[in-house]
């Protein structure tokens, strides 16, 4: 099964595999919701390990791990809106960890930040998209990511009424304040979030395996 881009999840984190970005936020704060539900630990489509932690302030800290050797780990934080009859996850990058190599005890496991740090000069701080599926189900979830080229199409077209940039790859940048973009993103058609998805499957309380 071809692993879900949401391994990286991170529309934020890897701008190469991002094809939509925003500068600011998407939401305003009466947009936030908060489901505790989604705390604890999930596995995309069976493959990539990921930990959903209470960050306070209605905010989810994310934390996929797995990366380069498996030891590697992504940091995100994360706000769950409601928009336009729809659920998505406004996703920013905090950091990469690499537990093993780090000798400080304040990166224990248990004790990870999930505040932005200026000294991450490296990860693009831009904030990505993903549209969230809730079934009845409460063990699963589904993410997904925009269509590829819904957007570029879109400004190719002059149809994209919200102020961008394109770059020299044909990635777009939203620069719109989050009072625009929030309007344009409830007013999103079907196709704009018809790109990879995967489902994330709870994981039991042995960690052994998915429920369900």
């Amino acid at each position: 099964m071809k692993r879900f881009r949401l391994l990286t999840f991170l529309l934020a984190v890897f701008p190469l595999h991002a094809e939509a970005q925003s500068v600011l936020p998407f939401y305003q704060s009466e947009d936030i919701v908060f489901k505790p539900e989604l705390i604890g630990k999930w596995m995309i489509e069976e493959q990539a390990p990921v930990e959903f932690r209470d960050a306070g302030n209605r905010t989810y800290g994310i934390i996929f791990r797995g990366l380069g050797d498996g030891d590697g780990q992504i940091i995100a934080r994360a706000q769950l809106i409601y928009l336009g009859g729809r659920y998505f996850l406004d996703v920013q990058a905090v950091g990469i960890r690499f537990p093993k190599r780090e000798k400080d005890k304040m990166q224990d496991d248990g004790k990870i930040s999930f505040d932005l740090k200026p000294e991450e000069i490296l990860l693009v701080r831009n904030h990505g998209l993903i549209l969230v599926s809730f079934s009845s189900d409460p063990n699963e979830f589904t993410g997904t990511l925009w269509k590829d080229d819904w957007l570029p199409k879109m400004a190719e077209q002059k149809k994209l009424k919200i102020p961008y940039l394109k770059d020299e790859a044909g990635r777009i940048l939203l620069t719109a304040d989050s009072s625009q973009l929030r309007k344009f993103i409830a007013n999103l058609p079907k196709e704009a979030f018809s790109g990879e998805s995967g489902t994330l499957k709870r994981v039991s309380a042995s960690g052994e395996k998915p429920q369900g």
